[in-house]
Formats: structure tokens, C-alpha cells, sequence
């Protein structure tokens, strides 16, 4: 759900929602040597903090049954950087709050059934979230390895809600298509060039 406990729409101009998540990355940072035998060990791994701040705003209020009303989605997650993890870079030109790296996500909620009566509020919404690149190792200041990575989400949600007294239940369905490019730079063990592989 791309906002916490909304399902239908907000109903118009003037209403919103706000949500925070307490989401956790697991990060594992490679040594950035290799060993006489070609490996690579983990030099550091830990859990980092990584909230993710959602939120809707109502666009238009639709027909008075709720149909056709429409938000408007945006996310901002803390990315770890430099600051929380010290053998990690993130692009310079992602956007920032201060030394905090965001990932942004933003979209829109169409609503297809309000919620009044017995029929629950349906609604439909697309999200597309990015995460900007993250990297660690830089081979030409003497590292073995480096490599650079982002990712890429588009996110479609299909959720039904009903209220019932107090207790507010919802259901849906989802589907995600993520894509990420990433370049890989070594030290040849044999002619100590350096070589680099995209993905």
C-alpha cells in the first residue's frame, strides 16, 4: 500500500496523509582487498537505520459515489551514505536534506469505488521510486575493487477497504518491476590492470 492504512482515496482538495515507516537496511561492505586466493571477505556488515516518509494529497474529489477522484503520491526514504556507513559513497547530485540522501518516489491514486454503503472503497495507484547510486572501493587509489550501483521501481497497486465500526479492513493486489544498472571495476590479478564490467 503506498500509504499506510488509506485504501480509497482522500476525497478532494485539502485532505491528506502522512506516514513513516521504520524501515532498516542490512548493509554488508566488501574488504576491498583480495586474498591470495581470489576472495573477497565482508569487512563490515550491520543493520542502518532507513525511514521511509509516505504521504497522499487530494487532487480531486471525483463523482459523489468517489469514483474517478484522485491523489497525488510522493515518498522521500533516508539513504545510508558516507555519514552513517564510512566505506560507502553516494552521488554527490542526489538530492539531499542536509547530510541525509533521499531516495524519491512520487505517483498517483485514482479511485474507482468511494466506500459509501456496503461496497468498499477500491482504489488504484502507480508509484515510481528510485534510489539513487551507492558505491564503495575506488580501484584508482589503490583498491582491488569498486563498484556502483542504483536502482530503479515501479510499483502498481490494486487495494479495497471497508470500515466496519473501529476496525478498518483492507485487501489488494500489487505487482513491481525493478531495474537497476551497476559497473564493477577490478585489479586483474595477473596484469594488475584494471578492468570494469557493466550490468
Amino acid at each position: 500500500n503506498p500509504v499506510l492504512g488509506s485504501g480509497s482515496s482522500m476525497g478532494g482538495l485539502g485532505k491528506f496523509a502522512f506516514t513513516l515507516r521504520a524501515n532498516g537496511a542490512d548493509i554488508v561492505v566488501p574488504d576491498l582487498t583480495v586474498d591470495a586466493n581470489n576472495h573477497v571477505a565482508a569487512s563490515r556488515t550491520g543493520l542502518i537505520p532507513a525511514p521511509l516518509i509516505e504521504g497522499a494529497i487530494g487532487l480531486f474529489k471525483g463523482l459523489p459515489n468517489g469514483m474517478f477522484s484522485l491523489d497525488l503520491l510522493g515518498a522521500a526514504q533516508l539513504v545510508p551514505n558516507e555519514k552513517l556507513v564510512s566505506d560507502i559513497r553516494v552521488d554527490p547530485g542526489a538530492p539531499r536534506v542536509g547530510p541525509i540522501s533521499l531516495g524519491i518516489g512520487y505517483g498517483g491514486r485514482l479511485g474507482l469505488l468511494g466506500g459509501h454503503g456496503p461496497l468498499p472503497g477500491v482504489s488504484v495507484s502507480v508509484m515510481h521510486r528510485s534510489v539513487p547510486q551507492v558505491g564503495f572501493g575506488d580501484v584508482a587509489a589503490g583498491d582491488d575493487i569498486a563498484a556502483d550501483v542504483n536502482l530503479a521501481a515501479t510499483n502498481v497497486r490494486v487495494v479495497a477497504t471497508k470500515r466496519l465500526a473501529d476496525l478498518t479492513l483492507s485487501a489488494g493486489a500489487g505487482w513491481s518491476k525493478y531495474t537497476s544498472k551497476a559497473a564493477a571495476t577490478f585489479r586483474d590479478p595477473t596484469t594488475s590492470t584494471p578492468q570494469t564490467i557493466n550490468i
